[in-house]
């Protein structure tokens, strides 16, 4: 009889806060930020060096006790980038117990996601800006590396996708939260976008103003 693998997963932290941004902004939630990612973001807040191992049954368990603890149902998975792990298994093993829980993977769009039943957030990334996931909400970070026609190209690119109409899903130009003049560019981009994609959103990122994690 072959020994069971058990799959291990590399996390930075877990802990349990508020979203701060998108359409979920403002829930309680328990996050599962994700070691390790295949980009190189200049304004990326993910201290890769810090870093834990936990096996599935051990993340479930610790991942199942602190929401019930707090009485939580959002889950958000976060990197770094969650889908350059085994995370199919462990969100279709989380469903398995408790088919209410929500949850949320927070992903740069580089990678495919085939598991069902979850709420995807893409955040495409300068300078290939991929999106080869099917989102529920997009996220545009704006700084000196994207433009208004940028956005515009990248929206009506996967607009003309065969796999979904990306006008039914809410689009948020997200400030770099890390250089505070560039609000006024992600305002100046809106007006002028909104013409073109009624969806389109200002988005903020609350924790930096309340100073959550």
């Amino acid at each position: 009889m072959k020994e069971k693998i058990q799959v291990s997963f590399t996390i930075t932290e877990m802990f349990y806060s508020v979203q701060g941004e998108g359409i979920n902004i403002g829930k309680p939630a328990m996050f599962i930020r994700f070691s390790g990612c295949n980009l190189n973001c200049s304004f990326c807040d993910t201290i890769h060096e810090t870093n834990f191992t936990l096996k599935l049954d051990n993340l479930i368990d610790s991942i199942l006790n602190s929401m019930y603890r707090y009485n939580c149902k959002l889950l958000v998975l976060t990197g770094g980038e969650p889908t350059l792990q085994d995370i199919d298994l462990l969100i279709n093993a989380l469903h398995d117990i408790d088919n209410k829980l929500q949850i949320c993977i927070e992903t740069n769009g580089t990678n495919v996601i085939n598991v069902k039943n979850i709420f995807v957030t893409c955040s495409p990334k300068f300078p290939k800006f991929e999106i080869n996931c099917i989102p529920n909400e997009l996220k545009f970070i704006i700084d000196m590396n994207i433009s208004d026609k940028k956005i515009y190209d990248i929206i009506n690119r996967q607009y003309n996708s065969e796999n979904y109409n990306i006008l039914n899903i809410p689009i948020f130009l997200q400030p770099n939260g890390n250089d505070f003049r560039t609000i006024k560019i992600a305002h100046k981009y809106a007006n002028y976008l909104v013409q073109y994609f009624p969806n389109l959103r200002l988005g903020i990122q609350m924790q930096k103003y309340y100073n959550l994690r």
